[in-house]
């Protein structure tokens, strides 16, 4: 799993920010036992919440491909700047 170090841990006081949820650690840190499953409605069920949502993977490619397009974006709008900085000098 995924860890922050000391904010995952506590070691920073609270609130704390959790990516991961490992069930025995979180289980030690609320002494109890807690059990790795998760509860979903049945979406016959005709009140309450949107209950028929698909489980979508998504690999940590998508994720680069965010990283990547962002720190484009960023290097093209660095790259403005300095061309507009350097013509203007010029004037």
């Amino acid at each position: 799993p995924f860890s922050l170090g000391g904010k995952d841990t506590g070691e920073l006081g609270g609130p704390r920010l959790i990516q991961f949820l490992d069930f025995d650690v979180l289980g030690q840190r609320l002494q109890t036992r807690l059990r790795p499953f998760t509860l979903r409605m049945d979406p016959a069920l005709p009140h309450g919440y949107r209950r028929d949502w698909q489980l979508t993977p998504i690999s940590p490619n998508k994720h680069f491909a965010y990283a990547f397009q962002w720190f484009a974006l960023a290097a093209a709008a660095f790259a403005v700047f300095i061309a507009l900085t350097l013509r203007r000098r010029k004037r």
